[in-house]
């Protein structure tokens, strides 16, 4: 039997069903005739909530102008995790849900956690403050230190130039600039970045730019892990790793192996230009990544004994 909740002056009710799974449960949102205006599944193993409407028999988005009621059950079953609508939990551990329920208490200084924004485009400063949205972001005051960053597909954010203690995650974005007074402390994701051609900072965690158009690290930073896979314009990598380089499918047809620490990773430099002409794959134990140093110097001192009789024509020619 359905036990009743919570109950408004307006009618609507929430009611907690038996789920199949006893751990679980599931939330109804009745009207005042009994009819469907919102569900959540909670699953009890994971502490995750699902948000979703109901149209008929066909699942929908839950209703905005439901949220409201959704923010005060969730606060009363503080799930860790919340799907199928934006959210934030703040520092207080109080749960907002949508963009406006968000902004309102942003605005109101509501300090939030970063690892607790169902959301994005947003900036976290390391004292909670919540900028939401590309203009927000782009006209962050140059000295605030941000704990989390998340611009994934933001198209108008073309420069970066703040230090970011957390993640830093603009994958797909329109970024083409790290500015100079860029720091970045954990992990950066700049993945399918067409416009980002160059990368000068150091990254303590994995350094992600798979499928971006990088053409050149600095050989002079130093990174967690790596991953430069699908990066076709890439032909060099010289940068300190202390984890694994993931290149395969890129353009890499040289690395300065003695900068990179396999024993935190491997390296994978599948259907490289690298791996066709050394005929080597992939590189996990120490004596194998002697025989890909070895095969690198043979490629090399081939190519420089081709180049020797094109020399001594040229000085022949020269002669006559």
């Amino acid at each position: 039997m359905a036990k009743t909740m919570i109950e408004y002056e307006n009618g609507l009710k929430w009611i907690n069903e038996k789920a199949i799974n006893k751990e679980d449960a599931v939330y109804r949102l009745l009207d005042k005739n009994g009819e469907n205006q919102g569900n959540i599944f909670l699953d009890g193993k994971k502490n995750e909530a699902s948000l979703y409407g109901m149209d008929n028999k066909d699942v929908t988005t839950f209703k905005d102008e439901h949220l409201p009621f959704a923010e005060n059950i969730l606060n009363e079953l503080k799930p860790e995790n919340i799907s199928g609508v934006d959210y934030a939990i703040s520092n207080d551990g109080d749960y907002y849900l949508g963009i406006d329920s968000i902004k309102n208490a942003s605005d109101n200084n509501v300090k939030f956690d970063s690892g607790k924004i169902g959301l994005s485009p947003y900036a976290v400063s390391k004292d909670g403050k919540l900028y939401l949205g590309e203009d927000a972001i782009k006209n962050i005051p140059e000295d605030v230190v941000l704990k989390d960053v998340n611009i994934n597909g933001c198209k108008n954010i073309t420069e970066w130039n703040h230090k970011v203690e957390g993640g830093f995650f603009a994958r797909n974005s329109g970024l083409a600039k790290i500015g100079p007074n860029a720091e970045f402390g954990e992990s950066v994701f700049v993945g399918e970045c067409e416009n980002l051609t160059e990368w000068k900072h150091n990254v303590p965690g994995y350094f992600s730019a798979t499928g971006s158009n990088l053409r050149t690290i600095s050989p002079d930073v130093t990174l967690g892990a790596v991953n430069i896979s699908f990066c076709k314009n890439l032909t060099e990598f010289n940068s300190k790793v202390r984890g694994g380089v993931f290149a395969h499918d890129s353009g890499l047809t040289t690395i300065d192996l003695d900068k990179v620490t396999i024993a935190g990773g491997h390296i994978d430099i599948k259907n490289t230009p690298l791996s066709e002409k050394t005929d080597i794959t992939y590189i996990k134990k120490p004596e194998e990544k002697e025989a890909l140093k070895d095969a690198i110097k043979s490629m090399d001192s081939k190519q420089e004994q081709e180049q020797i009789p094109e020399s001594e024509e040229e000085t022949r020619s020269m002669s006559m």
